[in-house]
């Protein structure tokens, strides 16, 4: 009876390091897999890199610089230029409008007076008969 107590429990020990020896197989095995794609996680990484610190400041400078504007004929990709000379005629457009507002204001106020001025005139003649 210990004999057989010995080689059963011999056979579990045994079966527990196959499983063990073949557990620890299929880990080297996608250490191994892991390994081959090694190059992708690193090629991901570096063309983050370019693009977060080379790419992105290359053609914001380029776009943003005016250097493409063609002086003013392409207005797309104008740049800060650009943008600066419509904010100006803007500003024009703005001042010549509210300029137009005042003399319409005082041509209606002058108008008003004369208007008023004419009839409370005391020297119209007609109103006093």
């Amino acid at each position: 009876e210990n004999y057989t107590m010995n080689n059963t429990t011999n056979t579990t020990i045994t079966t527990l390091e196959q499983q063990q020896q073949e557990y620890n197989n299929k880990l080297q095995n996608l250490s191994m897999e892991f390994d081959d794609y090694k190059f992708l996680v690193w090629w991901l990484a570096t063309e983050l890199v370019f693009a977060l610190f080379v790419a992105y400041f290359v053609v914001n400078g380029i776009i943003f610089s005016g250097i493409l504007g063609c002086n003013g004929r392409l207005p797309v990709f104008g740049g800060r230029r650009f943008q600066m000379k419509m904010e100006r005629k803007r500003q024009k457009r703005r001042r010549r409008r509210k300029e137009r507002k005042r003399k319409r204001k005082k041509r209606k106020k002058r108008k008003q007076g004369l208007v008023e001025t004419m009839r409370t005139d005391p020297t119209d003649n007609d109103r006093e008969e």
